[in-house]
């Protein structure tokens, strides 16, 4: 199955809100999770995918948090994708993409394929993430480690990007939404 916007919210609206507000990165710590939305979704392989989730905190009219979730897709689940765990690949795809230093359009609302194929068809771009190496990347990348292979042949550059979304402290990359991305 390759992963479409559709499939990444369904697997969104699937969601264990309890759970969500239990995690140790919840900054919302004893609020309770009344909804989740897809605010957007980036094709990292056909069947990897970060979302940009908003969720809504708190009793009453409560507030919006917006977190990043791994996805992926999984034929043994009705939404046909769900929350990916540390050994689905997610995170890997995620390093891979910066180390290129790509740049993804966001899933299109009208759904399309997650892979990004150097234009946005049809469906307007409402949202990218830019990736790119911070200092310190390479030494990270070029650590042998078995789960994490190095493609062959990349090439390194430092970033100061304004929002970073971080793994470890050698990686980031950013998320720019509503922007014009000529």
């Amino acid at each position: 199955m390759i992963l479409d916007r559709e499939v990444v919210a369904a697997a969104v609206r699937a969601l264990d809100l309890e759970a969500l507000g239990q995690r140790r990165w919840f900054a919302a710590k004893g609020e309770p999770v009344t909804s989740a939305r897809l605010a957007h979704a980036f094709g990292l392989t056909a069947t990897h995918a970060l979302a940009l989730v908003d969720l809504r905190v708190g009793a009453r009219e409560g507030r919006t948090e917006r977190y990043a979730l791994a996805v992926v897709a999984d034929a043994d689940v009705p939404e046909g994708a769900r929350e990916a765990d540390e050994t689905d690949g997610v995170w890997r795809a995620l390093a891979a993409a910066i180390a290129e230093a790509r740049t993804i359009p966001a899933l299109p609302r009208e759904g399309g394929p997650a892979v990004e194929s150097g234009s946005a068809g049809s469906a307007a771009v409402d949202a990218a993430l830019v990736c790119r190496p911070a200092t310190g990347f390479a030494a990270l990348w070029d650590t042998p480690r078995p789960w994490w292979p190095r493609p062959p042949s990349v090439r390194w550059a430092a970033t100061s990007p304004t929002h970073r979304l971080c793994l470890g402290t050698a990686c980031c990359s950013r998320a720019i939404a509503g922007s014009s991305l000529g």
